[in-house]
């Protein structure tokens, strides 16, 4: 998550400041990542089962 701070310049314009004020450290996020990319894949591979068993299932019975 980041903040935002404000800082008068001489013309009146104010200059953003953004501070990262994460309380995750980079190598859990990454860690969490991974695991969020494989239940992913799993899920993915679960779904693509599931798609051939109901082509199969469903066949007419004249191609059985």
């Amino acid at each position: 998550m980041k903040t935002a701070s404000t800082t008068s310049t001489k013309n009146s314009q104010p200059i953003y400041i953004t501070h990262d004020i994460s309380p995750y450290d980079s190598k859990e996020v990454k860690e969490l990542k991974e695991i969020i990319k494989l239940r992913d894949n799993e899920i993915s591979i679960l779904v693509n089962m599931l798609k051939k068993e109901k082509k199969t299932e469903y066949r007419p019975f004249s191609e059985r």
